[in-house]
């Protein structure tokens, strides 16, 4: 049981770390394209015939709607799998109570009742901790997979915004 919490903390850790970088990159990106683009507005405001300006205008809002569309996408996802996680712990503890209860209604002696009461609540906190781990790993999942799809789009037009500024000169 040790190796299982250690490896479920490591796996958490390196997920949160690897959200937290996603989470700087996008930032980042989000910045540099803010920039370009109020650039553009106030170029746009002395040009409005300007097509290229319409044209990175409007592609926007559909990057905007496509990236949160699939980041909700991504959420209802991973929220499948964080609701089955508790699902199993729950059936997990019912069992583990069940058979607790068995083992107590059976036991003799107060030494044999004793000994069923501390191994259902070692057993249940060994469960509740294994889970709980489980719980924070996907966590930290779902916020790398709802990332990704705003991480991609944010990165990508900082590069191509960038590129373009670096034609113009």
């Amino acid at each position: 049981m040790p190796q299982t919490l250690a490896r479920a903390m490591t796996e958490t850790s390196a997920g949160l770390a690897q959200t937290a970088r996603t989470v700087t990159e996008t930032v980042t990106a989000a910045g540099t394209v803010i920039g370009h683009r109020v650039t553009l507005g106030a170029q746009a405001v002395g040009d409005p015939l300007n097509a290229d300006h319409h044209a990175e205008f409007s592609r926007m809002t559909t990057e905007k709607v496509t990236a949160f569309s699939d980041a909700s996408n991504a959420m209802l996802d991973e929220l499948r799998d964080i609701n089955r996680e508790v699902m199993t712990f729950l059936a997990q503890q019912t069992v583990g109570a069940a058979q607790a209860a068995f083992e107590l209604g059976a036991a003799t002696t107060p030494a044999a009742i004793f000994a069923a009461h501390q191994r259902f609540l070692m057993e249940s906190w060994a469960r509740g901790s294994a889970h709980a781990f489980k719980l924070a790993a996907l966590s930290s999942t779902v916020s790398a997979q709802v990332l990704a799809p705003v991480h991609s789009t944010a990165t990508a037009n900082a590069k191509r915004l960038d590129k373009a500024l670096r034609k113009k000169r």
